[in-house]
């Protein structure tokens, strides 16, 4: 009964099947297309984390935060060009507890601390000369 159920006859007596029904339905691709355009953007965000990266002292590169919390890392780099954006926002991180203190190390708070730091002094000595 179920195959009879998946065949139809059209007025030419031929069987169409059941796939033939639904002419406008598109499936979801399976080819792997996804998959490979989340590589690519994952790719472009470790290539952005690393020349950013490479632009600091060695001693003030937050290692930690990039491999726990890439998006918060991500968010401070967009901020980066402007001081007072990316003091606003590394401050909050710490104040507002929105790195949950229990899931966070402490080298991750250290890290955002010594980037803080950092900031203020580049703003200073900016400032200064």
């Amino acid at each position: 009964m179920f195959a009879t159920l998946l065949t139809q006859k059209d007025s030419d007596s031929k069987s169409r099947s059941f796939d033939d029904w639904f002419e406008s339905f598109t499936p979801a691709k399976t080819d792997g297309s996804t998959r490979a355009a989340e590589q690519v953007q994952k790719l472009v965000r470790h290539q952005i984390i690393e020349e950013w990266m490479a632009q600091l002292p060695a001693h003030v590169r937050p290692i930690e935060l990039a491999a726990q919390f890439e998006s918060v890392l991500l968010n401070v780099i967009g901020r980066w060009d402007n001081h007072s954006a990316v003091l606003i926002y590394l401050d909050e991180l710490v104040v507002t507890d929105r790195l949950d203190e229990r899931w966070v190390s402490p080298q991750v708070f250290a890290e955002i601390a010594r980037l803080s730091r950092f900031v203020r002094q580049t703003r200073q000595a900016r400032a200064l000369g």
